[in-house]
């Protein structure tokens, strides 16, 4: 059985990006600010500079520091809110998708907004809606990092119906994040790299009654823990509904802290990052108003965007 990619070129493909980021400064300080020059929030701070454990070591390694805190702020979060992982956010694992029937990959590259990971997936591709469903379990999951609940208790945290639909979508859902598997690579002091890999959510359990219990994966939850965890108004989100395009953003927005002259983009930056897919960036700027700029306005979480000839400015 595939054990997942083989990384024979990994550190050949660092270097040649770090001599890119030598010869263009810019590109490393836009990499740095995520491309648009806004901070985190303070708890995925401080990340830098600090050592991994190797095999053996013995060293508490920073993913696991942070997954140490998620697991001790989880227990504590009021009503509404949520933990995300802001590498969920810096990478495409969970991008807004169209409906229609979902890909499979068999180990593809997965794209990441920062040089010192790599993730690569293997499965059914996962979108919004599973990313809703992952922050939920997370929001269920005790400090042993198992998730349980009954079918009922679940569906009303999504706002969804008791329904035998809806039953139908939790299975689903649990067995794509069960069988979706990925491999993420850290590179570290220019020489090492460490390997994780599995599903989000190995195993579960259920019966007859409704009742699950599902156990989160401890290695891809300290990895992800690794760029820190934000706070993400869950309430809101759900209010979005089915509107992916507005979620992942919300989500990115939720994962840093808004500057106080405001997050100003570049149109044809924003159009680079948010909607490559659309030929024009006039059309890309109408549908972006119509299906990301309202619907958060909507729910209250922006509160001022200015627009001007070239630039675009908001404020949450």
């Amino acid at each position: 059985m595939s054990q997942g990619p083989n990384k024979p070129d990994f550190r050949e493909r660092i270097e040649r990006m770090r001599k890119k980021q030598d010869e263009h400064p810019e590109i490393q300080k836009a990499q740095e600010s995520d491309g648009s020059g806004q901070s985190k929030q303070p708890e995925s701070q401080g990340q830098q500079h600090t050592k991994n454990n190797t095999a053996g070591s013995g060293v508490q390694s920073i993913a696991d520091l942070r997954l140490d805190s998620f697991k001790e702020s989880n227990q504590k979060l009021a009503k509404g809110k949520s933990q995300l992982p802001n590498l969920a956010v810096q990478s495409h694992i969970f991008p807004p998708t169209r409906k229609g029937r979902r890909p499979v990959f068999n180990w593809a590259e997965v794209p990441v907004n920062r040089n010192d990971v790599e993730i690569w997936q293997r499965g059914e591709q996962l979108n919004q809606l599973d990313l809703t469903g992952w922050i939920v379990l997370i929001k269920f999951a005790g400090e042993d990092l198992v998730a349980r609940f009954t079918r009922y208790e679940f569906l009303k945290a999504m706002r969804r119906h008791d329904s035998s639909r809806d039953y139908r979508w939790l299975r689903s859902f649990l067995d794509r994040i069960g069988f979706t598997q990925f491999a993420i690579y850290f590179y570290h002091d220019n020489q090492k790299w460490e390997r994780y890999s599995g599903a989000l959510a190995p195993q579960d359990y259920q019966d007859s009654q409704g009742r699950h219990v599902v156990q989160l994966s401890k290695p891809l939850s300290a990895l992800f823990g690794f760029d820190g965890w934000s706070f993400i108004d869950l309430e809101q989100r759900l209010k979005l509904g089915q509107r992916q395009w507005a979620q992942a953003f919300h989500a990115y927005l939720s994962t840093h802290t808004c500057p106080n002259d405001g997050l100003w983009w570049n149109k044809h930056e924003l159009w680079r990052q948010w909607g490559a897919e659309y030929q024009s960036m006039e059309n890309f700027m109408r549908l972006f108003r119509k299906r990301v700029i309202k619907p958060l306005h909507d729910i209250q979480f922006l509160q001022n965007v200015i627009e001007k000839k070239s630039a675009i400015g908001f404020w949450w």
